[in-house]
């Protein structure tokens, strides 16, 4: 799991209203020249999902006395377009086999995918 991290005072200082608005003078103009729009300028990022399977079902993590579960971490990749419209989630399981009752309380739309260490490998 990501951990914050502190930001550097010359990232903190190099923040400036004349700084974004230089950034955007050049930006925008680069954008109207190679003609790209913003559904294709995409940010992605992935964290681990930490998860429980009981009886192959998808679960919240949670303690319980005499519930025995496996606690296993899945990958899941985010990703949003410059018009603030998300892709379809994706989950990599740890598994061999992939069992559809996985996405029965992720995200509607959500995608599931396997690797043997639950990563993204493409």
């Amino acid at each position: 799991m990501c951990k914050p991290q502190v930001t550097s005072e010359t990232r903190v200082k190099g923040f400036t209203k004349a700084n974004v608005a230089n950034f955007f003078d050049i930006f925008v103009p680069l954008l109207c020249l190679i003609n790209i729009s913003p559904y294709s300028l995409i940010n992605y990022d992935k964290t681990d999902l930490s998860f429980s399977i009981k009886y192959a079902k998808l679960s919240p993590l949670r303690v319980s006395k005499g519930l025995q579960q496996r606690d296993s971490l899945a990958t899941i990749a985010v990703c949003m377009n410059a018009t603030v419209t998300y892709v379809r989630h994706l989950l990599v399981f740890p598994r061999s086999n992939m069992k559809a009752e996985l996405l029965e309380s992720a995200t509607p739309g959500s995608i599931a995918a396997r690797h043997k260490a639950g990563w993204v490998q493409k």
